[in-house]
């Protein structure tokens, strides 16, 4: 979805749910977009934050977003489903897997389980056709 004005969207739907009282908001949006500062003034509740699959994900900044309180939580789903082992990954400096687009989100277990972690190589490979095979 886009939306034409992205704060005058955000801006409305929280002027909408506040009364709710729900738990959290979870937010897909880059965290240097000026209208994140305003929706984290809006909204005084926990908030989830997702950068969205067109900003690559800083979990060097999003880290110090929690440290600082500004969010409750980090969502990372697509890099969380190219490194099953993400949280090592980050505690150790390792270099990530970049996600392939054609596995995300698709039927069956390819592109959930079987990307390579630290201490198992790789198992599948994208053909040049969009069909995986055994490398």
């Amino acid at each position: 979805m886009r939306e034409t004005d992205k704060e005058l969207a955000y801006l409305a739907l929280l002027h909408r749910i506040a009364p709710l009282n729900i738990a959290y908001l979870h937010l897909l949006v880059d965290s240097a977009d000026p209208v994140f500062e305003k929706i984290r003034a809006m909204w005084a509740g926990a908030l989830v934050l997702n950068t969205g699959k067109d900003v690559p994900t800083d979990f060097y900044r999003l880290d110090a977003l929690v440290d600082r309180g500004v969010i409750s939580a980090i969502s990372a789903g697509r890099a969380y489903l190219a490194n099953p082992d993400l949280l090592e990954r980050l505690r150790s400096g390792s270099e990530l897997n970049e996600p392939i687009s054609a596995a995300l989100y698709s039927k069956g277990p390819q592109g959930y389980t079987d990307y390579p972690t630290l201490t198992k190589g790789p198992v599948m490979k994208l053909s040049p056709r969009g069909r995986w095979r055994p490398q």
